[in-house]
């Protein structure tokens, strides 16, 4: 059985012996926490009744028996980006 939890600021946390591990990225050496604010992090699918999908960083992907998603839409608004008239947007 496979568990994991996307939390309210969209990191990735997969339970080890009873207790939810925050994903590290292989492919930085900066520690990062594996996360929705990476564009290879998708979102997940389920693939069946009991069995969910979650792709990441080339092509590698995850599946759980249960993933429980804690995100809200209100963290996905996007802001009206600043000198839009003239083409730039500040990342």
């Amino acid at each position: 059985m496979n568990l994991g939890m996307i939390t309210p600021e969209g990191l990735l946390l997969v339970n080890r012996k009873g207790a939810f591990i925050p994903q590290i990225c292989p492919y930085t050496n900066q520690g990062l926490e594996c996360g929705d604010w990476c564009p290879h992090f998708h979102e997940p699918v389920e693939i069946s009744g009991s069995t969910i999908n979650l792709q990441l960083c080339h092509r590698d992907q995850i599946v759980f028996t249960r993933l429980d998603d804690f995100r809200t839409a209100d963290r996905f608004v996007e802001e009206e980006p600043e000198n839009q008239e003239q083409g730039i947007v500040n990342l």
